[in-house]
């Protein structure tokens, strides 16, 4: 009892040590935040208008409507006038037989670029049926035409190294090797010359180089063995490398001229042709009768006294063509 009663009392005195506590320091709740000031508006927000409903559209008038009947051609081709009948007939026909239609050379120049009209030459590339004879022959062209340009290029870099025009012959190393001893069609100038446009020489040449063997029946049976030669000569030259010798210009027209020797590289064409129609007499075939044109002298290419019959025995029936060449001057 007495360890109850001290207890208590304990308990007595810490309660009233808290009253007093709580009554000198009462507890103060936090003061309420300030009233911020209201955001000025920097514009006037006006309300959402309603957008206006779609006019109505106006029905169509009917002044510009007209009835078939009262066409132009309804009104040529009706039956109950006078013309109309012809007219009617004139139209079946062509459809039958167009070609009867514009029997006058009056009516056709009346009618010339009515029915096609004609294509800009400036347009663009023209335009080929997919994998037809046409596109093919084009696509044929224009990879030739990139092959002898990328030739032309590497050839011009090669003609730039070389030091001096004497060493020109060893340093080119030509696959062929020929001599123009006669010109039998010299390259004509053309108006609009182009990179693209190549204009033909033909000469007869003979061959200095030993050909490789698949082309051994170019040969010379003789030491005046001869054979024709078509050059393919670029109407617009490239300009030549201002490194390269002055006496060297590839594929130009200029320097075809007899006496002057040619480099030629792979690849050339092999053609067969007929000897007796080379003009080798010194007349024209205009100028003498058949039978003195096959014991008519030729050219000074071959000995003396040799006539057209015999000179089977030194022109080759085989042909070159010739795109990649060099004349030396």
């Amino acid at each position: 009892m007495p360890h109850r009663a001290s207890f208590l009392c304990r308990l007595r005195l810490s309660c009233l040590h808290l009253n007093f506590l709580h009554c000198s320091n009462p507890l103060v709740p936090p003061p309420p935040p300030a009233p911020s000031a209201p955001v000025a508006s920097s514009s006037t927000l006006k309300p959402l208008v309603p957008p206006p409903p779609p006019a109505s559209k106006a029905p169509p008038s009917d002044r510009n409507l007209r009835t078939i009947s009262t066409t132009l051609i309804a009104r040529a081709t009706d039956l109950l006038t006078d013309n109309g009948a012809s007219e009617l007939a004139s139209i079946l026909l062509h459809d039958q037989h167009p070609d009867i239609e514009f029997p006058s050379t009056d009516d056709v120049d009346e009618r010339r670029g009515i029915m096609m009209s004609p294509e800009k030459s400036a347009k663009g590339k023209e335009k080929f049926v997919r994998n037809g004879l046409a596109a093919r022959a084009a696509a044929l062209y224009d990879r030739s035409h990139a092959s002898i340009s990328l030739w032309e290029a590497e050839m011009s870099r090669s003609l730039a190294a070389l030091s001096a025009p004497s060493s020109s012959r060893r340093g080119l190393n030509p696959d062929m090797h020929l001599r123009i001893l006669r010109i039998l069609h010299i390259p004509s100038a053309v108006s609009h010359p182009s990179s693209k446009l190549f204009i033909p020489g033909v000469a007869l040449c003979q061959l200095l180089s030993v050909l490789p063997e698949p082309l051994g029946s170019l040969r010379p049976r003789s030491k005046d063995g001869i054979c024709a030669v078509l050059f393919s000569f670029s109407s617009l030259a490239p300009p030549p490398h201002p490194k390269a010798p002055a006496q060297l210009d590839i594929r130009n027209p200029e320097d075809f001229a007899e006496g002057r020797e040619v480099c030629v590289w792979k690849p050339w064409r092999v053609v067969t042709i007929d000897t007796a129609s080379i003009k080798l007499c010194v007349a024209t075939d205009t100028e003498m009768g058949p039978e003195r044109e096959a014991d008519a002298e030729v050219f000074d290419l071959f000995e003396s006294g040799t006539t057209r019959a015999h000179c089977r025995d030194h022109v080759s029936e085989t042909a070159l063509v010739c795109e990649r060449f060099v004349v030396l001057k």
